[in-house]
């Protein structure tokens, strides 16, 4: 029951309500009431289609002393405070409304809290003259008459703002990225797009060595805060990223970076500077065209305790004997993994004494918090056409994992302790609770965001898991099959791309158009797994994470090596789009490897896979292209295969663009100093080839060989142009080549020299294209 007082209060704002719209004003034709104001358009009669539309309410002063006394108590300890970051206690909605063809769409406010850089710190002091603390931003997607209703609920209150108009002006925006109809690859505006862009997961110390990629909480500590000054060389890097040329990014909500809740549930008020700062970058990216990866929480928050240091002893030969196991309760940690009560982290807000991460998303009074961190960043962001996606969790089956721990059952196939990561492993006692937390969070956030928050606009994707042969059909989850889901995403780590294709049943020197050959037997490559996944799901595959720095050592010891091969080739392995993890590092520690230097190959990579020919292969007619594969040795009696081969086929066999590439080019025989470490070393990686060969495409070729490579599936006896694309430069070399397919529908690749000096050449992009006449 609300008081006598309250009613009183309310019956006087409705009159001062209703004379406010009385009062109303007319501007350019468009009546704006009084209570709403467009913030960031000067002139109403500018706002442009898919472009950022920000809209303040003016509330009355007593909710607005309300809301800061939550957010501050004692500014008036008269009035009951009221938490501005959960719907249930204050919602402000919009609906607005396109004139001419009646489309909804509703949008909520978000509280903002103003700020400006003062030092190497932030004040909000500048907030105070902020009229408009809760907002709501609108990309509109038709041009013409638009409406905004507003209503605003609390206690027992519900209060109608009447209808505001404005026009919105029509321009060549392309839109929201979608699902392509052939369910592989992305939509934007007619055209096939492809994602490639390094992750930049958050700002981080660097004057602390770079060694806490996430940064570190706010507290009473500044030696221990994350900085203006690391915000802004956070910028700076996504900044200079994209003048570069970069038209694709990864953030990650990471626990100390950057994530708007860790210390207290529902209450983002000690990090609203983080959303004030991401701000900026939406903007960067809105200026620039860059899509953006959106992921909504890093794994570090799901596991029982890091996959950092959590080894309390070693025995003589560096095997861990002790792992402490106090469950998930950050307070009890310090960085390195020791127990320390006394240490500065904090205990996650969502913690609960004797629990297990899943506790989090299987208590439904939990997951209700979790919604409205989920709704904020939605309300925030979601306008924005850039976001090509929201990932909700990265690498999920982390959950409720121990780091390295193992528990008191022996794995049967290793007859070792079994390792405590219970998501992963069936036979674990907590499989199924693990499993269960993953498919209620995935399961409910997404249908949240695309009902209740009526986000429909944006992609949904989930971040499953490395990819590991032996167990990839273990990642099988009820929730990857909900249609609110829209993208399946793995990551991929490896210190051997250059073998995407492992190896195959078939005899050398047949190409592989089909993944099984005539005896029904499948190939062993890259593209096989991840096809699998996609005609188990029906959804584009991403690669959410990609590197090759699996060991922390390798960028020292091969510098561009591994992410070279690694952006040149995984895009024809039928992926949508790839995000190189390497990038971000590149602190003062001089053990630290300038992962910048990786930056210019992934936007090669995004320019080629981008360019207009290689789009119109893919998109050709309804874009069912096929994809083959082939590895080749110089010799029938080589004992390794060196010329690897991968393409697209257009669905009308005319074109094809895809990669050759010599194998002898990896980062055993490409590494800086044979102090790094010798191949049998290395981490997965299985005899490589061990010295550098060039190889010309008839190399080695006589009467009982046939190791050319073809692109295989085209028109019989009908000539094609083929053109080469230089290594990393991504520019066209040597003049266009014209050939002709022979009678079996194949077009033997003449490719120039796959050299490892100089020029170094090792890898070549390619397009073939029907030519109208030999020449």
């Amino acid at each position: 029951m609300k008081k006598k007082s309250h009613l009183k209060i309310e019956f006087m704002r409705r009159i001062i309500l209703a004379a406010f719209w009385l009062s109303s004003t007319c501007v350019h034709g468009q009546i704006i009431a009084q209570q709403t104001h467009i913030l960031n358009y000067s002139n109403p009669s500018t706002i442009e289609k898919y472009k950022k539309l920000e809209i303040g309410v003016a509330l009355d002063e007593q909710l607005k002393s309300r809301i800061k006394e939550f957010l501050e108590p004692g500014s008036f300890s008269g009035l009951s405070p009221l938490n501005p970051f959960l719907d249930w206690e204050l919602d402000v909605q919009a609906t607005f409304k396109h004139a001419a063809t009646n489309t909804l769409r509703k949008r909520d406010f978000f509280y903002y809290h103003d700020f400006t850089q003062e030092g190497n710190r932030w004040s909000d002091i500048v907030n105070e003259s902020n009229q408009f603390p809760m907002r709501v931003r609108f990309a509109p997607s038709e041009a013409g008459e638009w409406s905004m209703e507003t209503i605003i609920r609390y206690d027992d209150t519900t209060i109608n703002i009447p209808a505001f108009y404005f026009n919105v002006n029509e321009n060549n925006h392309p839109g929201f990225v979608k699902v392509h109809q052939n369910k592989r690859n992305f939509q934007l505006g007619d055209k096939i797009v492809f994602p490639i862009g390094h992750v930049f997961p958050g700002p981080y110390n660097r004057a602390a060595g770079g060694k806490v990629p996430w940064g570190d909480p706010p507290n009473n500590d500044p030696s221990k805060n994350t900085t203006v000054a690391d915000w802004n060389a956070f910028h700076g890097d996504i900044e200079n990223y994209v003048m570069q040329g970069g038209k694709s990014i990864k953030l990650i909500q990471t626990s100390y970076g950057n994530l708007i809740e860790f210390e207290e549930k529902g209450n983002y008020f000690k990090r609203m500077h983080y959303a004030w700062e991401q701000d900026k970058i939406m903007d960067l990216c809105e200026k620039n065209g860059v899509l953006i990866n959106f992921n909504l929480l890093f794994q570090d928050v799901i596991m029982a305790y890091g996959q950092n240091g959590s080894v309390k002893s070693r025995d003589t030969q560096g095997k861990p004997q002790e792992f402490w196991g106090d469950p998930w309760d950050y307070s009890n940690y310090g960085g390195d993994g020791q127990r320390n009560l006394n240490d500065y982290f904090p205990t996650y807000c969502y913690f609960v004494e004797g629990q297990l991460p899943s506790h989090m998303f299987l208590t439904p009074e939990l997951m209700a918090y979790h919604k409205q961190r989920t709704r904020y960043y939605i309300s925030r962001y979601g306008y924005s056409p850039q976001i090509y996606t929201w990932e909700l969790m990265s690498e999920i089956l982390h959950m409720d994992a121990f780091g390295h721990g193992t528990i008191d059952l022996i794995d049967v196939q290793s007859g070792m302790p079994m390792q405590n990561k219970p998501a992963q492993i069936k036979a674990h006692p907590g499989n199924n609770v693990a499993i269960e937390a993953i498919n209620t969070y995935h399961n409910e956030i997404s249908t949240y965001i695309k009902g209740e928050l009526d986000d429909t606009d944006h992609l949904i994707a989930m971040n499953i898991a490395p990819i590991e042969p032996d167990n990839i059909d273990n990642y099988i989850l009820d929730c990857a099959f909900n249609p609110a889901i829209d993208i399946i995403g793995f990551n991929f780590y490896s210190n051997r791309p250059d073998k995407l294709i492992i190896g195959k049943p078939d005899k050398n020197g047949k190409n592989n158009l089909d993944i099984e050959n005539e005896k029904g037997k499948k190939e062993t490559s890259e593209f096989v797994r991840l096809y699998e996944q996609h005609e188990r799901y029906k959804k584009p595959i991403i690669l959410g994470e990609v590197g090759h720095d699996f060991e922390p050592f390798t960028t020292r010891c091969f510098k561009e090596t591994g992410n070279i091969i690694d952006v040149m080739t995984y895009g024809f392995c039928g992926i949508a789009a790839m995000h190189p993890w390497e990038g971000y590092v590149y602190s003062s520690n001089e053990t630290d490897y300038d992962q910048r230097l990786l930056w210019p190959s992934s936007i090669s990579s995004e320019k080629h896979m981008n360019s207009e020919k290689v789009i119109s292969i893919l998109n050709n007619l309804d874009g069912n292209w096929q994809q083959g594969r082939q590895i080749e040795k110089l010799y029938s009696s080589d004992p390794e295969f060196i010329k690897e081969l991968q393409y697209f086929l257009s669905e009308d066999k005319t074109s094809a663009t895809g990669y050759v590439k010599n194998r002898s080019f990896n980062v055993h025989t490409s590494r800086t100093n044979d102090d790094c470490f010798a191949a049998k070393d290395l981490h997965g990686f299985d005899d490589p080839l061990q010295e550098h060969t060039p190889v010309m495409h008839d190399e080695g070729r006589g009467m009982f060989t046939n190791n050319a490579l073809y692109i295989a599936g085209l028109e019989k006896k009908t000539w094609y142009k083929v053109t080469w694309y230089d290594f990393i430069s991504g520019i066209e070399i040597s003049p266009v080549q014209t050939q002709r397919s022979d009678s079996k529908s194949r077009l033997e690749l003449q490719h120039p020299m796959l050299s490892l000096e100089q020029p170094q050449r090792p890898i070549l992009w390619f397009v073939v294209e029907k030519a109208n006449d030999a020449q």
